[in-house]
């Protein structure tokens, strides 16, 4: 599965801080903090981790530094593999509602509106119709796709959940939030303190 591929050759020769290898599959783990970048892009998404693929074989990891050390219990090979088989699943759901149903379709509406083409006005209106059933027919199969994803998703955190324990896994995801939410305090002052430093630097002006 192609996942973030131009993201993917970004390290060029650098090498990774840690490699997974299972099932024949590569891991490469970089942290982001040596791209620029990336962290920039990737911290205003609200992004602390991204996955990056170009053939669903090698796949590279890039972490927050301070945040991969603050919860590195979740990205170990175990459970990194975990999210490789929600990729291969991810990759299967979207292929196959689109192989069996969206390219039919949009054959079928193709076929449709050349033969209309032969009928002037009326052929048309059909041809709207067409279009306009086909679109409907298309945002329910990407519903469907999105829908499917999110219960495959849900079973592969509960199979972490039950790689980490229940227990051990709440107490990760109380580490993520109190990190990434000091992260972003650090990096975005809150404005009390914004206003605090206006106070400040008007008395200094007043002072002088």
């Amino acid at each position: 599965m192609r996942i973030n591929p131009k993201m993917f050759f970004v390290p060029g020769e650098d090498q990774p801080f840690e490699v997974q290898e299972f099932d024949n599959r590569k891991i490469e783990l970089f942290y982001m903090n040596d791209y620029d970048e990336i962290l920039r892009d990737q911290i205003n998404k609200g992004k602390f981790t991204v996955w990056s693929s170009t053939d669903g074989i090698n796949y590279r990891l890039f972490l927050e530094k301070g945040f991969y050390e603050a919860v590195r219990e979740l990205y170990t090979a175990k459970i990194n593999k975990i999210w490789v088989d929600f990729w291969d699943e991810t990759e299967k759901i979207s292929r196959k509602l689109t192989n069996c149903v969206m390219l039919p379709i949009g054959g079928v509406t193709l076929i449709i509106l050349v033969i209309c083409g032969m009928f002037g006005e009326v052929g048309s209106y059909i041809s709207f119709g067409s279009l306009a059933v086909a679109m409907i027919g298309m945002l329910l199969v990407n519903r469907k796709i999105k829908s499917k994803i999110l219960a495959a998703n849900k079973v592969s955190r509960g199979l972490i959940v039950e790689a980490v324990g229940e227990k051990k896994f709440d107490k990760l995801l109380n580490a993520q939030k109190e990190y990434m939410d000091a992260y972003y305090e650090a990096l975005y002052p809150s404005d009390e303190e914004e206003k605090l430093e206006e106070t400040t630097e008007e008395v200094i002006e007043e002072t002088k």
